[in-house]
């Protein structure tokens, strides 16, 4: 179902009557950061750097400006991630992405609340499955398994073989999350996911929505918001850029504030 008017303060509403919320993060909220194709040491460093980025704007007072769709690049996102934090507040939720940029884990939200299954760029792994990752730092040895002193490459799923342990504890606790969702009111938004990993968020979240009768997704992508017939009845369409889409739940939330202030 395609929203028409009024979606922004539908969604709002939804969440704020909303039991659970499962927030899924696609390509449109990535920050191209680390090309697979480096050498183990330059993706190293890459990662260093982009941690150290990362850890800068996360602390930059927000504010600056007006219109979030003035803003570009990694504050853009970071007020997006800002707004959804916002909105989440003293509610039970689960955040799931398919970005390997790790910027999620810097912007405030519980990490025990976060699974990034595709990797991410702050652990190494080892080409070894049985030796699998480890979080690394800012010295050379950092580069090397520490079971077999092999040079290892970043934890992310375009880095093969991909080790999976990264990130199983994690996907664990989000499993658990899961199963307490059955017969409660569950809210999901799908921002900005296309289909290059359809099996780790675009199927899942709409057999969720099929089998659970309480249960609402919104999928929004600047062009690949299409939802199943299936589902239709609960599950909406928004052809927009989902930080876009962010920033005018924002908007309206704000509004609402001086509205009955």
């Amino acid at each position: 179902m395609k929203f028409t008017e009024n979606c922004y303060e539908k969604v709002i509403e939804w969440i704020k009557e909303a039991d659970k919320i499962l927030v899924g993060f696609g390509t449109e909220w990535e920050i191209p950061a680390i090309e697979t194709l480096f050498c183990a040491k330059e993706q190293w460093k890459a990662s260093l750097e982009f941690q150290k980025v990362y850890a800068q704007t996360s602390a930059v007072e927000e504010g600056r400006a007006e219109n979030g769709s003035d803003l570009e690049g990694i504050d853009r996102i970071r007020r997006g991630y800002q707004i959804i934090r916002h909105l989440l507040e003293e509610k039970d939720y689960f955040l799931i992405t398919t970005n390997s940029d790790a910027y999620i884990y810097w912007q405030g939200f519980a990490e025990e609340r976060i699974v990034a299954p595709c990797g991410d760029i702050r652990r190494m792994q080892c080409e070894e499955l049985q030796h699998g990752v480890w979080e690394f730092g800012e010295e050379d040895k950092s580069l090397v398994c520490p079971v077999c002193k092999k040079v290892g490459t970043l934890n992310v799923l375009q880095n093969m073989p991909y080790q999976e342990s990264g990130y199983l504890e994690a996907w664990k606790a989000y499993q658990i999350w899961l199963q307490h969702t059955i017969h409660k009111k569950i809210v999901l938004l799908e921002l900005g996911e296309g289909f290059q990993t359809p099996t780790v968020m675009r199927w899942p979240f709409e057999k969720l929505v099929f089998f659970q009768e309480k249960a609402i997704l919104c999928c929004v992508h600047e062009s690949l918001s299409m939802v199943s017939k299936e589902i239709s009845e609960r599950a909406y369409s928004v052809a927009e850029n989902s930080i876009d889409f962010i920033f005018q739940l924002g908007k309206r939330i704000e509004q609402n504030r001086i509205e009955y202030n």
